[in-house]
C-alpha cells in the first residue's frame, strides 16, 4: 500500500466511523474508547445494510459476511500504518484545539445535517441555519465538513506524534 493510497483509505476510514458507529463523533474526540476489529466488521455491515448475521455453529461465513471481514483487515492495515486509532484521534483532539470554529460547524453538520435533525417546516433548512449560526455560506459549511476530516486523516499520517 502506497502513501498516497494510505491517504484516502484513512478519509474513508473516518467517514465510515462518522457514518456507521452510533458514537462515531465521540469515539473522534476520545470520549469513547476505539472500535474493536470486531466492531470494524459491524460498522461495515451496517454500512452494507443486512448481510446475515445468521451463523450456524461450525459452519461458514456467508460471502456477505466474509467481505465484511476483508473489508476491515485492509481497514485496519490503514490504521496500523498510521499508527492506529490513537494517531487518528489524536490528530481530532490537535484540529479541535487548533481551529475551534471549523470544529464546531464539522459538529453542526454530523448533527444536524447528517441525521436529518430538525424539521424544515420553517422554511430554511438545517444547512441553512448553521450557515446562518456560523456567519459563513452553506458551500463553506460542505467544505469545512469535507476539510476537517480530510485534514484529520492525512495529517494522523504525516504529523509525528512524538
Amino acid at each position: 500500500m502506497s502513501y498516497w493510497d494510505l491517504a484516502e483509505r484513512l478519509v474513508s476510514v473516518v467517514e465510515l466511523l462518522l457514518q456507521s458507529h452510533p458514537c462515531g463523533l465521540r469515539v473522534l474526540t476520545g470520549e469513547v474508547p476505539a472500535p474493536t476489529f470486531e466492531d470494524l466488521v459491524l460498522m461495515i455491515q451496517d454500512q452494507g445494510k443486512n448481510p446475515s448475521e445468521v451463523r450456524v455453529q461450525g459452519g461458514s461465513f456467508t460471502p456477505e459476511q466474509e467481505a465484511c471481514v476483508v473489508k476491515a483487515e485492509t481497514i485496519q492495515e490503514a490504521l496500523d500504518a498510521c499508527g492506529g486509532w490513537e494517531a487518528v484521534i489524536g490528530m481530532a483532539r490537535t484540529y479541535r484545539e487548533a481551529f475551534p470554529q471549523s470544529w464546531k460547524i464539522f459538529v453542526d453538520h454530523l448533527a444536524w445535517v447528517e441525521t436529518g435533525g430538525i424539521s424544515r417546516l420553517s422554511g430554511e433548512g438545517q444547512l441553512e441555519r448553521i450557515a446562518e449560526k456560523h456567519g459563513v455560506s452553506t458551500d463553506t459549511v460542505q467544505r469545512r465538513r469535507r476539510e476537517v476530516v480530510e485534514t484529520i486523516a492525512r495529517n494522523a499520517m504525516r504529523v509525528p506524534r512524538k
